[in-house]
């Protein structure tokens, strides 16, 4: 069966982790060979709009019919060609206002996305911030050339609008006894999503039960009217584990863990080896 749709993933896939090194032109060509081909391309990342935007225009992605964008895990999905926004799922403010008051979250400085939008706003509370958290502060200025950062006095209090996503960065131990408690206190109003940074850290993202990126491919599975067996997915990270699950041809990377790569059909190149382009072009258009 042909593939009409690839979901892939933006950091460590189709780019180095945390968006360091150039995209492979190879990866590139891949894209548009299948965007010429009318395979549908969904980006499927846990950047903000903004981010991702940028990613974009850096590597020369150029918006095209059938280029689709899903940031936050899925919970928002944008066409490029238009910028319409295919579907949005936010956490309500007086939910978001418990999250980051809470005991197993509040100490490690959460962060705040909200409301939609081209800027993409992040809050996240004043004071002394570990040398990780400055650290992606600071490489998120430079990713999107602007600072997007509201540093506030009291955060719950300046939560007044609809959330995209609450994440916090913490070290392994510590992120996996705040998921058993987040799981236990707030059972089927929120999504945890972890994915691996560096240096022993990782991320715990806050979503709404609607998101994620395996629900991303499912609903997208449903918009085109699509069988599981016409969509290859393509990460790196925990958090790609859901989409490559929904995919009939699913493709781990070469740099991904081997907990990862067991889920996956097929394991590709290296992401600095055009993985992406070995697994489009293998996997995709020869079908």
């Amino acid at each position: 069966m042909p593939i009409r749709l690839i979901a892939i993933d933006l950091y460590g896939t189709l780019l180095g982790p945390g968006g360091h090194g150039i995209m492979p032109l190879e990866n590139l060509e891949a894209i548009s060979t299948a965007l010429g081909r009318g395979i549908k391309i969904a980006l499927v990342t846990g950047l903000n709009h903004g981010s991702a935007i940028n990613i974009l225009r850096k590597s020369g992605i150029e918006p095209h019919t059938g280029l689709m964008v899903a940031c936050y895990n899925g919970a928002v999905m944008f066409e490029t060609a238009t910028g319409d926004v295919v579907w949005e799922f936010s956490l309500s403010a007086d939910l978001g206002r418990l999250l980051v008051e809470h005991h197993g979250i509040k100490p490690h400085f959460p962060m705040v996305h909200g409301p939609f939008g081209p800027r993409n706003l992040m809050w996240i509370q004043d004071g002394t911030h570990p040398r990780i958290i400055s650290q992606y502060l600071e490489s998120r200025v430079e990713l999107l050339g602007f600072s997007s950062v509201r540093i506030v006095d009291k955060l719950a209090e300046s939560m007044d609008f609809p959330i995209q996503d609450i994440s916090f960065l913490a070290l392994d131990n510590v992120i996996h006894h705040t998921e058993e408690l987040l799981n236990h206190q707030f059972t089927n109003e929120v999504k945890l999503i972890k994915s691996s940074w560096k240096d022993g850290y990782t991320w715990l993202e806050i979503l709404r039960p609607e998101a994620g990126k395996g629900e991303a491919v499912k609903r997208m599975c449903q918009r085109f009217d699509l069988k599981a067996q016409e969509v290859m997915a393509i990460g790196d990270n925990w958090n790609d584990i859901e989409m490559l699950k929904q995919a009939g041809v699913s493709v781990a990377m070469g740099n991904a863990p081997e907990d990862v790569k067991q889920q996956a059909t097929h394991v590709t190149l290296h992401w600095e080896q055009a993985g992406v382009a070995h697994a489009v072009n293998n996997w995709a258009l020869t079908k």
